[in-house]
Order: structure tokens, then sequence, then C-alpha cells
């Protein structure tokens, strides 16, 4: 059986307004929430957040 990692992609201005705020931080943390951020004007990944 083959395992995944599910992550939760997100557009880079959404993450930096919402993502950034320490509730939402120390919930990512606690939750150990994959996260990927990317541009959506350029159309690239620009954070893998682990």
């Amino acid at each position: 059986m083959h395992s995944r990692i599910l992550y939760l992609a997100v557009p880079n201005d959404i993450y930096n307004r919402f993502f950034v705020t320490p509730f939402i931080k120390e919930l990512v943390e606690q939750t150990e929430l994959n996260l990927l951020i990317y541009d959506i004007d350029q159309v690239v990944i620009k954070r893998w957040i682990p």
C-alpha cells in the first residue's frame, strides 16, 4: 500500500493575509497541516510547508 501526504494548496495572497496570524499559525502547527503556497499570477509554487 502506498502512503501519500496531503497538502492544502493556498494562494500566496491568502497565505500572507490569513495564515500568518498567530492563532492560525499555531493551529497549523498543532494539526501538522501541510501547506503548498502558490502564486496565482505566475503559476508557480512559492513554498512547501510540511
